[in-house]
């Protein structure tokens, strides 16, 4: 049985109204996960290492003016995801969540639409 993507987008939710920043940090990372892992299934292509570029750049090559809107959402979003995962020195606060999970809406609706 293939494991279910989304139930990262679940932990997500409950982690991001904690006022503990670890908790911040893997709400973002998940979140950002489960809709990296919806793009790629998407575009039917493998998992393995290096793969955020090369979903962003399949986004880039349609022809479908949505699709590579989405690339420019992944890859910034892809820019918060790694903040929040790499950088110790900046603090991950309830703004930054907010503004993420801003943009990731934004790119989640975007999303909705290319699949109907």
């Amino acid at each position: 049985m293939n494991f279910d993507w989304s139930k990262y987008s679940t932990l997500a939710q409950e982690w991001k109204p904690s006022d503990k920043e670890e908790l911040l940090r893997c709400s973002i990372s998940r979140a950002y996960y489960a809709f990296y892992h919806s793009l790629r299934t998407f575009k039917g292509m493998s998992v393995g290492r290096q793969k955020h570029n090369n979903v962003k750049d399949k986004l880039k090559e349609s022809e479908d003016p949505e699709e590579i809107k989405l690339a420019f959402h992944l890859g910034n979003l892809q820019e918060s995801r790694e903040y929040a995962d790499y950088d110790s020195f900046k603090k991950v606060d309830a703004n930054f969540v907010n503004s993420f999970f801003s943009r990731l809406e934004v790119a989640e609706e975007l999303f909705r639409t290319l699949k109907l």
